[in-house]
Formats: structure tokens, C-alpha cells, sequence
């Protein structure tokens, strides 16, 4: 039965946090997230915390229970849940310094330095998001969330159709010519163009990174069925160097370009 197994699995999650076992309790966060949709973030930061506190100096625990942690801290991360993202990426860092994982702490550190950016734009656009739910037609609120949601949060589903309904003429005709999905390499060559000068013109990393990841989503499209010439060379070797500034960050982002599920907007904890 649903519910005696729920009973059970969160038994097993509550004894093994209490025991320092890693591996159980995060198996058995797992079988709650995968069979009961769990969705209570605090339920899951509560039980790894527990867990560091009980575990020791094994590092062989030490690893996977920061592997957890930085999970938890990238998923809620990308749903700006910011307080549990925070929690959970010092946890994280704590652990990889107990098991003397120094490329870790670094990779981590990358992850705290992206959270406080998100944060810092997330509050630039909290008031805009209050104003859609008065007026959804408001310009000036829809460029403000369509632009954290494309260039921030790279949410191009959720984010277009507010870019579309927005007062920036750059991002509005950007927005129409994105959403129409041009099926030619030229023209899938010619919008990543236009993303990653986008990027170029922008005064702020977090922006450029989202606007050359999606000028990288368009390349991907068009390079193999582009003839020979300046165009693909661009093309590629744009495609090189993200992917060579990706493997050096560590962690990428949890979400791929055009993700359809919506990140929450409004006043989060932080």
C-alpha cells in the first residue's frame, strides 16, 4: 500500500540520518522523490543535515553525502529557492573539506558565486512579477521577468511570451524570431549570431553566459547541415569554447535551453 510504504521509506530516511548511514538515507530520498513525487525541500535538507551531523569522518560517506547536498542545492536553485539552495551548498562545501576534496570546494564555491548573482537579480524583478499578477499586460513588467527568465533562469518557454509582450524592441524581435523556430542553418545560424551578440552588448556575466547558451542551443542546430565556410567555423568555435568554459566550471546548469517547466516568481527567502 502508498501509504505503508511511504511510513516505511520514511523510517528508513529518519533511522539512517540518525546512524550517519549516507547511503540509506539518500536512497531512500530518492524512492520518496521518484514514487511520492516529495516535494517538501526542507524534508530533504533536514535529513542530510541530520545525516552530516551523525556521519563522521568517513570519506567515503562524506562524498555522496555532499553529491546529495549539491543536488538538493542545484534543483532548488533553479526553483529560487533560495534558502534551501544556500543551506544545502554549505553543506556540501562541508563535507568536501572534511573529505579534503579541494577541487570540490572549488566547483562549489562556483555554485555559492551563481546563487548570491540569481538572488541579486531575482530581487530586481519581484516587484515586476507583483505587477503581472494587476496587470499581465504591463510592458514594462514583462520585459523586466521575461529578460530574468530567458537570460538568467534559461526558461526560454516560460520567458518569450513575456519578452513578447515587453517594451524592449532588441529582446521583442528576438523573442518572435526565436519562437517561430527556424528549421534552415542559415537562419538557426543567424539567430545564434544575434543571441550571442546580445550577450556581447550585456553588462553583467550571468546575462551573457544565458544569452550565449541559448546562441549555443541554435548552433547546435545548424552546424552539421551548414556547408563549409566562415559561418560554421563561427559557429563551431563558439560550440568549443562554451563547452570548454563548461567543463572548467564543473557544474552546469540543471536546466537545457528551452526547458519547459516554470521557475517560481516572488518574494523567495534569501
Amino acid at each position: 500500500e502508498p501509504i505503508e510504504f511511504y511510513a516505511v521509506l520514511t523510517r528508513a530516511k529518519d533511522l539512517a540520518a540518525e546512524s550517519g548511514d549516507v547511503a540509506t538515507c539518500v536512497d531512500a530520498l530518492k524512492k520518496m522523490k521518484q514514487h511520492f513525487e516529495l516535494k517538501d525541500n526542507g524534508v530533504r535538507m533536514k535529513a542530510l543535515d541530520t545525516t552530516a551531523r551523525n556521519v563522521g569522518d568517513d570519506r567515503g560517506a562524506l562524498s555522496p553525502l555532499g553529491d546529495a547536498a549539491m543536488t538538493l542545492g542545484n534543483e532548488t536553485l533553479e526553483v529560487d529557492d533560495f534558502q534551501t539552495a544556500s543551506a544545502a551548498f554549505r553543506l556540501a562545501i562541508a563535507a568536501a573539506r572534511r573529505a579534503n576534496d579541494q577541487q570540490k570546494v572549488v566547483d562549489i564555491n562556483e555554485r555559492i558565486d551563481r546563487l548570491e548573482a540569481v538572488k541579486k537579480a531575482h530581487r530586481k524583478i519581484v516587484d515586476s512579477a507583483s505587477t503581472l499578477l494587476r496587470d499581465p499586460n504591463s510592458p514594462i513588467a514583462n520585459a523586466i521577468v521575461g529578460r530574468y527568465l530567458c537570460l538568467v533562469k534559461n526558461n526560454y518557454a516560460n520567458g518569450i511570451p513575456h519578452l513578447l509582450r515587453g517594451n524592449d524592441a532588441n529582446l521583442r524581435m528576438l523573442a518572435e524570431r526565436d519562437q517561430s523556430g527556424p528549421g534552415e542553418a542559415s537562419e538557426q545560424l543567424q539567430l545564434g549570431d544575434a543571441w550571442w551578440e546580445l550577450g556581447e552588448s550585456v553588462g553583467n556575466e550571468l546575462e551573457k553566459e544565458g544569452a550565449r547558451e541559448r546562441a549555443r542551443h541554435w548552433y547546435q542546430q545548424a552546424v552539421s547541415k551548414l556547408p563549409d565556410g566562415l559561418g560554421k567555423v563561427r559557429a563551431e568555435s563558439r560550440l568549443k569554447d562554451d563547452d570548454q568554459k563548461s567543463k572548467k566550471e564543473g557544474s552546469r546548469r540543471a536546466t537545457a535551453a528551452g526547458r519547459s517547466s516554470a521557475p517560481k516568481i516572488g518574494v523567495s527567502n534569501d
